[in-house]
């Protein structure tokens, strides 16, 4: 059968070129969280050295450590 017939024909494979394509160079990683920390930390109107000495505080008078709370935002209120 005609229709068929590209079956049974070997097709010879071009050849293929010595050097690859480069490779395109791979995004750069985001960069990790800290062990033990649980996401990103909004500050409002608050430095971060008054932010770290509030969750300081906090976590000293939870008894908890400081890893295993969650702060999501710190505002100041004026």
């Amino acid at each position: 059968m005609k229709f068929f017939g590209f079956l049974s024909k070997k097709k010879e494979q071009p050849a293929v070129a010595a050097t690859a394509p480069a490779a395109a160079p791979a995004p750069a990683p985001a960069p990790a969280l800290a062990p033990g920390s649980a996401g990103r930390l909004k500050l409002y109107d608050t430095p971060p050295k008054t932010a770290a000495m509030l969750m300081a505080i906090v976590a000293d008078t939870m008894g908890k450590p400081l890893n295993e709370l969650r702060f999501i935002s710190i505002k100041e209120v004026k």
